[in-house]
């Protein structure tokens, strides 16, 4: 997930970012979900996120979406962990 929006593509505000949170969650699951913080080359971010030091304001979003600890863990960094861990054993 990205706080990205610009061009009239993205997310516009935390709203809709809950949103698209919940979906991505019916979709695929917890297990396959992670926060992108970085905008190199982004053209736009939502409203309220300036950086990756704003993300603070994503977690907060989630656990308005009740995530248990564990969920918010996985998809903060135990995600992108397993992922970086599993690709460098090959």
């Amino acid at each position: 997930m990205w706080p990205f929006f610009g061009r009239g593509a993205g997310v516009r505000d935390l709203n809709l970012f809950k949103e698209y949170f919940q979906h991505l969650k019916e979709l695929v699951g917890v297990d396959h979900i992670a926060i992108g913080t970085d905008i190199n080359g982004v053209p736009g971010n939502m409203a309220g996120y300036r950086n990756p030091f704003d993300a603070h304001i994503l977690v907060a979003a989630l656990m308005e979406c009740e995530v248990t600890d564990k969920e918010l863990n996985k998809i903060t960094d135990g995600n992108f962990l397993r992922l970086f861990r599993s690709s460098q054993s090959g």
